[in-house]
């Protein structure tokens, strides 16, 4: 998995704070506070545009989930999967041999297909959740802050829960807010976990 943050606007947020609460003084104080009183949607004028290189289509199908979001996607009914290393290897499967095994019988009965002129836009169908792709995403701070907050709480799955990880230490170095705000948010969790209260 590969994350880079390729573009981002954050002073919008900033003259949003001078128009809202008519001052010039201590914005990033201003904003926290505005948004702690539930005035979130002053972080909608921070934008973040995302490249994210190798998860899985399951990982993706969730993602997209959060759709207050824009996404341009690898497509497979144009690009063929011809990479040998095409494949998410879930962090829990136990019998790795027979999980390979099963990606290369998948990948040659795949390539059988186009060899045979299947387009690829049907040959794709063989194709698992697992399947590598990548894609830009652009989301807006309100939208990401609740994508973080559920993302990186230890209920989510392990995989999106990495790729929002990954978000949030980019988010962090470019955005006042993003790195004064700790992820997860365990105290505002709906889940009783052992970190709830932390």
């Amino acid at each position: 998995m590969e994350i880079n943050l390729i573009a981002y606007m954050t002073d919008g947020v900033y003259k949003a704070v001078q128009v809202c609460q008519n001052t010039e003084n201590n914005l990033q104080e201003v904003l926290n506070s505005a948004v702690d009183k539930g005035h979130t949607s002053l972080l909608e004028h921070l934008v973040f545009t995302f490249e994210i290189r190798g998860i899985s289509r399951a990982c993706s199908h969730q993602l997209v989930r959060h759709r207050i979001a824009s996404y341009a996607q690898e497509s497979q009914r144009y690009v063929q999967v011809d990479d040998h290393d095409w494949y998410v290897m879930p962090e829990k499967v136990k019998d790795f041999k027979a999980y390979h095994s099963l990606m290369e019988v998948i990948r040659a009965s795949y390539n059988q297909m186009i060899a045979n002129n299947v387009p690829l836009e049907d040959a794709r169908y063989v194709l698992p959740n697992s399947t590598k792709t990548n894609l830009i995403m652009t989301i807006d701070g309100r939208s990401l802050d609740n994508f973080l907050t559920l993302r990186t709480c230890s209920h989510a799955q392990w995989e999106i829960r990495e790729l929002a990880n990954r978000m949030y230490y980019k988010v962090k170095v470019v955005s006042p807010y993003f790195s004064t705000t700790k992820f997860p948010k365990c105290n505002e969790c709906k889940f009783q976990c052992s970190k709830k209260g932390e």
